[in-house]
């Protein structure tokens, strides 16, 4: 498994170097454990920050574009609407960047926008979208030696093991701000 706690408070600190002060947080349904994580590491920077902590700039929502395009407009309706906004996954960064440019909202100059995945799309989206990479190589390599290991072993029940990796944020160019 991947720091998803580390790598939410990466992208909160980045959006804060890079100007924003109040910052929503895009999150799955709230049974994904996933999601539940980033939102701690979202509010453990806000935290360290100094940064009041607002229930209303978290949303929750299934994986899918229309929900995601509704909960950023919502975000967008705000009295103190936010001007950064780190979104659970890159298919869903899609959706609130498409509902930013509706709005006419200038992504990063209004609303900067960090999400998780790093998924091929982020480089082809205008404005290229920054997100915190996984390690997938390094998942791979050691999901296939875990099997290789129990399969040797010949053992009918295996001993699970939990790894953490590292994540990095690909900073592109929906959050740098001139």
């Amino acid at each position: 498994m991947v720091d998803n706690v580390g790598a939410a408070y990466e992208a909160v600190i980045h959006l804060y170097q890079n100007g924003c002060r109040e910052i929503a947080f895009l999150a799955g349904p709230r049974s994904v454990t996933v999601s539940n994580q980033r939102i701690e590491g979202y509010r453990k920077a806000l935290q360290d920050l100094n940064i009041p902590f607002k229930d209303e700039l978290i949303v929750h929502g299934e994986y899918n574009l229309d929900k995601a395009i509704a909960l950023t407009h919502g975000l967008m309706n705000l009295t103190d609407r936010p001007d950064g906004l780190v979104v659970v996954s890159d298919r869903l960064a899609v959706g609130s960047m498409m509902a930013l440019r509706s709005k006419g909202i200038s992504v990063p100059d209004d609303v900067s926008v960090v999400s998780f995945n790093d998924e091929p799309i982020c480089s082809f989206l205008t404005p290229t979208l920054s997100s915190v990479a996984q390690p997938t190589t390094e998942i791979g390599r050691i999901a296939t030696s875990l099997l290789i290991n129990q399969i040797e072993d010949g053992q009918e029940f295996y001993k699970p093991q939990v790894r953490v990796l590292k994540t990095h944020l690909v900073i592109r160019e929906s959050s740098r701000r001139k």
